[in-house]
């Protein structure tokens, strides 16, 4: 559970999250074990970008902790997080902090984010304070074969397998506003990346390693409990949903299942047209790109199935789109 939907205008205003505080209170209160997320890895929540950047950070932080237990979430490169920030953080403990850090060699790490040398050794010492803190520490890394290496990804993560519990790897994903020069150097060989990532999984002893976007990895969907359910409720045409990057994987599941039941299954790709790019992930879909992969498909379901991993708890996409304007007039929605 979040209090705060997706924010896209910069920095929320301490108005808004005294607000979404009010209101989401007493229902995290019955959730103890809910992480208030500050910021994500998707487009942000207290902030759009770095979320250690809000002028108002450490108030957000008193107003929440003022008001609720819960453990506080950030995403963020590290590039804050001086020892004298840490220690202010530790004042709204409990904390679970997760940091984006793509190369441990400075040079790779400046020209990657753009950011300094200083910025560098301050990201690079957070894993160290934030472990001596008793923090919950995760890394991130998005890897840059064609710009980096492979060695220089692999000492990377292994430097975050000695702070870290859990290590998100990521493959590198560009919009259609990608510049040329850019796209090249995020290119990667899919055969060469998958067995590196599944190298790191053995390699990493100390950090469990996740990768959303394995291929060989089973799809978070109860396809046959799903199907048999359409059964009892009679829908005779069903349609599932699905970024392109997991069509194939899904299609096989349905089909397979599909052998047990009466009632006819198909999928259709959903195509990220407002990202474009390589950015094929169900957390990146937009309600106009569920809506386009309906019409496309020329006919109409009894029943939709489709993703809901792009929508915050409030049923908002990453513009403000909420899911109330899918097209459909039966839809399920699953978390996957």
């Amino acid at each position: 559970m979040n209090p705060f939907p997706i924010y896209r205008c910069g920095f929320r205003p301490l108005v808004d999250v005294a607000e979404w505080l009010y209101q989401n209170k007493t229902a995290l209160e019955n959730d103890p074990q809910a992480v208030i997320t500050l910021s994500d890895v998707q487009p942000g929540r207290i902030s759009e970008g770095e979320a250690t950047l809000h002028p108002h950070f450490f108030e957000i932080c008193e107003m929440v902790r003022s008001n609720l237990p819960n453990t506080l979430h950030i995403t963020t490169n590290g590039s804050k997080l001086t020892e004298e920030f840490i220690d202010r953080m530790m004042y709204y403990t409990p904390w679970r902090v997760m940091i984006s850090y793509h190369s441990c060699k400075m040079r790779h790490w400046t020209e990657i984010m753009n950011l300094s040398e200083r910025e560098h050794e301050i990201a690079t010492d957070a894993f160290r304070l934030l472990n001596q803190a008793g923090v919950k520490l995760w890394g991130a890394v998005v890897a840059l074969p064609s710009m980096v290496g492979y060695n220089d990804i692999l000492n990377t993560m292994l430097f975050m397998n000695k702070y870290c519990s859990k290590i998100r790897l990521w493959r590198p994903l560009y919009g259609k506003v990608a510049s040329d020069e850019l796209v090249e150097k995020m290119k990667v060989n899919d055969d060469e990346f998958k067995q590196f990532a599944h190298d790191m999984y053995k390699v990493c002893n100390n950090a469990y390693v996740q990768w959303d976007t394995d291929p060989d990895a089973p799809l978070a969907v109860d396809v046959h409990g799903l199907m048999q359910k359409t059964v009892e409720c009679n829908h005779k045409k069903v349609m599932w949903l699905t970024a392109e990057i997991n069509y194939s994987r899904l299609v096989e599941l349905v089909n397979h299942h599909n052998q047990f039941f009466p009632n006819e299954h198909s999928v259709q790709a959903v195509i990220n047209h407002a990202y474009g790019g390589n950015a094929s992930c169900n957390g990146l879909l937009l309600v106009s790109d569920l809506n386009s992969a309906i019409e496309s498909a020329g006919y109409e379901p009894d029943v939709i199935i489709a993703p809901s991993k792009m929508f915050d708890r409030f049923g908002n996409d990453l513009v403000g789109t909420n899911r109330d304007n899918v097209i459909g007039e039966r839809i399920w929605w699953r978390r996957w």
